[in-house]
């Protein structure tokens, strides 16, 4: 949905924890806690905070 929108002309914003398991295609270092740039026309910030699935409600 948000590859379709930047297609589509429109600024859009992601932000995302850092996640062992995935990649967010930026490669950059962390710097005071995040690292930003652009994936496929989206703009991407990446927090330098863990985050999985199988994390209970009170570690989210």
């Amino acid at each position: 949905m948000a590859r379709a929108l930047a297609q589509r002309g429109h600024r859009v914003t992601m932000a995302c924890g850092r996640f062992e398991g995935a990649s967010t295609g930026l490669q950059s270092p962390f710097r005071q806690g995040r690292r930003e740039g652009l994936v496929h026309g989206i703009r991407v910030v990446e927090f330098n905070i863990a985050y999985r699935n199988a994390m209970g409600l009170g570690a989210r």
